[in-house]
């Protein structure tokens, strides 16, 4: 017979499809240890049905003892392997003998079976199936929770006896894990009453802690920052300025770095010109005069041209004038050289007509010209060197400046300062020169004189605070700077001069520290109130962190920021 394999999950209904596709009345059905088909005592009668009612006797194959068990108590023949099945005969039992039935605590009917005398083990087997209909044993009370193992109340754990193959045990003498049913002993626990008692020193060291956090919280939380705007007149000027490398107490002049690079690069110039060095085509033709009988003189040089390519005369000639023969005019004719005005074989023309610059159709010439060639081979342009050399130097300029940038690290270089000098220029090919490349090897010198902004920031605080007075202030732009422009170098190239525009604020001066004393734990409105009757002050703004804070200014002074802008005035 051919076996039939199941797959663990295998569901009841494909095995019995498996079962009437068997060709075979005998069928062994090989069934893996951990298969579906043992989890219900349903699907092995169901097996078992649809095998009588097909005639065919179904065999199981399978090394689980409890399923096989269970087959056999439903009447199906079981083997523990194909080996057995061929020649041992089956260890059926026809007619199961059910032993007591129970109902679990938790409710779930068990039924125990045991296999036949002289069987392989005398293992009891659960089904949650009843063969047959028994009575419920009465539930037993519920016991009192087993004390913890290792406790002094604890029992110790009584032997455990095997049974007998064959021997018939009850529900009480089986394991708690067969039985479900808990074996410890009861034992009466005495509860002692608690005697509460509320913590005043707790709750006394609790509110204490919330008072300091809370008072912590309040002075050191919030934070305030109040902007004042001002009246302010703007001033600027205009200076110019020295950056010199040697000292000099000029008011005009600060201290200045010379500052040099230097680089050299080698470069391929790549040829582009074009040069024509092909023949030019020449020939002898005939000239005609029908214009009149009066001779017509051609200057050398002469343009003649046929089909817009142009020749001229390479020297001068003279057409006689035409006549009269047998009532026929009769042209006069001369003959004269002429050569292509450029070279190259579409100059070659084979019997053409050529009509002569300045002159009217009445004269014209005919004939034949030959020896023209086309070739135009590659060249050096002046093109082609200027644009390597401007490519060089950039990047020549750039690297320079990097390394410039390096050596004046925190000092200022104006854009336009730098200077550059050609020290090498060396091009190994010259120009119209019939090649595919060249070489170039430029050296480029730089210097320029770099300075401390701060010294010019410095010049200038001291020229726009001339006239201010004692109760006032010069401001000067946080996010801006002066504008500052070079103009020359000397001759020595150790002096720089560069243009200065500077602005400026003349405010009042305000005390930060005594605004901030005048303020403190003020609600907002107060507060604006205090600073607005100020003169100098025009308006107020006053924000609280966080946001969420009652409307006053912090406790401490410290916690505020005293900030200020300007309005320019109306002077």
């Amino acid at each position: 017979m051919k076996p039939i394999y199941l797959e663990p999950d295998e569901e009841i209904t494909s095995v019995i499809d498996k079962l009437k596709s068997a060709e075979s009345r005998d069928v062994a059905v090989v069934v893996p240890k951990n298969s579906t088909l043992f989890q219900s005592l349903i699907n092995l009668k169901l097996l078992q049905r649809e095998a009588a009612n097909l005639d065919k006797r179904v065999s199981l194959i399978s090394t689980n003892k409890i399923g096989a068990r269970l087959a056999r108590q439903v009447g199906l023949e079981t083997y523990a392997n194909l080996g057995g099945l061929a020649g041992t005969a089956p260890t059926a039992t026809p007619n199961p003998i059910p032993l007591a039935a129970t109902t679990m605590i938790d409710g779930v009917k068990v039924n125990q079976y045991t296999g036949p005398q002289g069987s392989e083990s005398g293992e009891v087997v659960q089904d949650a199936e009843p063969a047959q209909p028994v009575e419920e044993l009465p539930k037993e009370e519920a016991s009192p929770p087993a004390p913890e193992e290792g406790s002094e109340l604890a029992p110790e754990p009584a032997e455990t006896v095997p049974p007998k193959v064959g021997e018939t045990i009850s529900v009480d003498e089986l394991p708690s894990i067969v039985s479900r049913q808990k074996t410890a002993p009861r034992y009466k626990v005495e509860r002692t009453p608690i005697d509460f008692k509320l913590p005043w020193k707790s709750l006394i060291a609790t509110v204490i802690i919330l008072l300091i956090s809370f008072t912590i919280i309040f002075v050191f939380l919030p934070k305030a920052t109040v902007t004042l705007t001002l009246q302010a007149e703007s001033k600027s000027k205009t200076l110019l300025l020295n950056a010199k490398t040697t000292a000099d107490s000029s008011p005009s002049t600060i201290a200045g770095s010379l500052l040099t690079s230097e680089g050299s690069t080698t470069k391929k110039i790549t040829a582009t010109g074009k040069k024509d060095i092909g023949t030019k085509s020449s020939g002898r033709i005939t000239f005609y005069n029908k214009a009149s009988s009066s001779s017509v003189t051609l200057a050398a040089l002469a343009s003649v041209s046929s089909s817009g390519k142009i020749f001229s005369l390479n020297s001068a000639i003279t057409i006689p004038g035409a006549s009269v023969s047998g009532g026929s005019v009769v042209p006069g004719q001369a003959s004269g050289s002429v050569t292509a005005a450029v070279s190259g074989n579409a100059y070659n023309l084979q019997s053409a007509q050529f009509t002569i610059s300045g002159q009217g159709a009445l004269v014209y010439a005919t004939g034949s010209t030959s020896g023209g060639v086309t070739k135009t081979v590659t060249v050096l342009s002046q093109g082609d060197i200027d644009k390597v050399i401007s490519s060089a130097k950039k990047e020549l300029v750039a690297e320079a400046e990097k390394d410039l940038g390096k050596k004046g690290e925190g000092q200022t270089v104006l854009d336009g300062s730098v200077r550059q000098k050609v020290k090498e220029q060396d091009i190994d090919r010259s120009v119209g020169e019939q090649v595919d490349s060249a070489t170039l090897k430029l050296t480029l010198s730089l210097s320029v004189i770099a300075f401390d902004k701060n010294a010019v920031l410095e010049k200038v605080r001291l020229e726009l605070s001339k006239g201010i007075t004692d109760n006032q202030q010069l401001v000067l732009p946080e996010n801006t700077s002066p504008k500052l422009t070079f103009k020359k170098y000397d001759s020595s190239n150790s002096v720089m001069t560069f243009n200065v525009e500077a602005e400026g604020f003349v405010a009042p001066k305000i005390d930060k520290t005594a605004i901030a004393k005048q303020i403190n734990n003020l609600t907002f409105d107060a507060a604006q109130a205090a600073l607005k009757s100020q003169s100098e002050v025009t308006e107020t703004t006053v924000d609280v962190t966080p946001s969420w804070w009652i409307r006053r200014l912090p406790i401490l002074p410290s916690m505020i920021t005293v900030e200020y802008g300007f309005v320019e005035s109306t002077k």
